[in-house]
């Protein structure tokens, strides 16, 4: 019975060390082009982003009677119980199509880090088709963000002049939130008009937007 928890353990670790690596590992994806913009709307981890390690519970039902308090095997079953309840240092995700607005605060340089790693995941599991990255940071943080300018995810959506969605300043700010502000106004009327949408589909890219 240890043998196969253990084992389901395992499987269980490896799947989402493969869906969610170490952001190190991401550069190798895009160099090999190895699960490049796999996920798509109606994938249940579409817009997932790994955010650390920690303890989930054992995929699958775990179910050692104990009703016998006088069977000798009834504490080994608890033991086993106890001890494979949990994954250890497995990834850890959370879905941004639930939340609105997602604040990081800590240290400058761990935030940053946090904030590179999410963009750096959305970019390469998902299709710039699907996503869309907008960038609003200050001259003085340039060299930790200009690198958003490379991203394909960052081209300008159509009908808008800018060469990126990308804004480094006020001015510059000012002129994207107004771009931001009409797509989604032009968004929301799109979808008052459409006919029942068909579930999973994504019929505009969904837009996150970096703010420093």
């Amino acid at each position: 019975m240890k043998d196969i928890l253990q084992r389901r353990a395992n499987e269980q670790y490896q799947v989402a060390t493969i869906c969610d690596p170490e952001p190190v590992h991401l550069e190798g994806r895009v160099r090999e082009h190895n699960r490049l913009w796999e996920r798509r709307p109606e994938d249940v981890d579409f817009l997932s982003v790994r955010v650390g390690v920690g303890k989930l519970p054992l995929v699958g039902e775990l179910t050692l009677s104990a009703d016998d308090p006088l069977n000798p095997l009834t504490p080994l079953a608890m033991k086993l119980k106890d001890e494979f309840q949990f994954v250890s240092n497995i990834p850890c995700t959370i879905s941004l199509t639930k939340v609105k607005a997602l604040g990081i605060s800590g240290v400058r340089q761990d935030v940053v880090a946090v904030a590179r790693s999410m963009l750096c995941q959305l970019a390469t599991a998902h299709s710039p088709e699907e996503v869309r990255i907008l960038g609003i940071y200050p001259a003085s943080q340039q060299q930790d963000w200009d690198w958003l300018r490379d991203l394909p995810h960052t081209l300008p959506l159509k009908g808008y002049g800018m060469a990126r969605l990308v804004a480094v300043g006020e001015n510059e700010a000012d002129q994207l939130l107004n771009i931001l502000l009409e797509e989604l106004s032009l968004r929301a009327s799109r979808q008052e008009e459409a006919a029942a949408p068909t579930p999973g589909v994504t019929a505009t890219p969904p837009l996150f937007s970096l703010t420093w």
